[in-house]
C-alpha cells in the first residue's frame, strides 16, 4: 500500500504524486499489498535543525507475497 501524506498542494505534492506513479509502474504489486507500506510525505518541517525544510521524505517496508 502507498500513502501520500503532508502538504497535498503545490510542487511538493506534484512531486509526491509523480513518485507514487513511478513506484506503481516499477512494483505494481505494492499498491494493494497489505504487508508492504510506502509513505511519501511532502513538505516535511524539521524544527530545531539547521536544515528545516525537506521537500519529500520516503519511507518503506516491502514484503512481497
Amino acid at each position: 500500500m502507498i500513502f501520500v501524506l503532508g502538504n497535498l498542494e503545490g510542487s511538493e505534492a506534484e512531486a509526491a504524486n509523480s513518485i507514487y506513479k513511478l513506484i506503481v509502474e516499477s512494483w505494481p504489486w505494492i499498491e494493494n499489498n497489505p504487508k508492504s507500506e510506502i509513505y511519501i510525505i511532502a513538505g516535511v518541517k524539521c524544527h530545531g535543525q539547521q536544515i528545516r525544510d525537506l521537500d519529500l521524505v520516503i519511507q518503506g517496508f516491502l514484503i512481497k507475497n
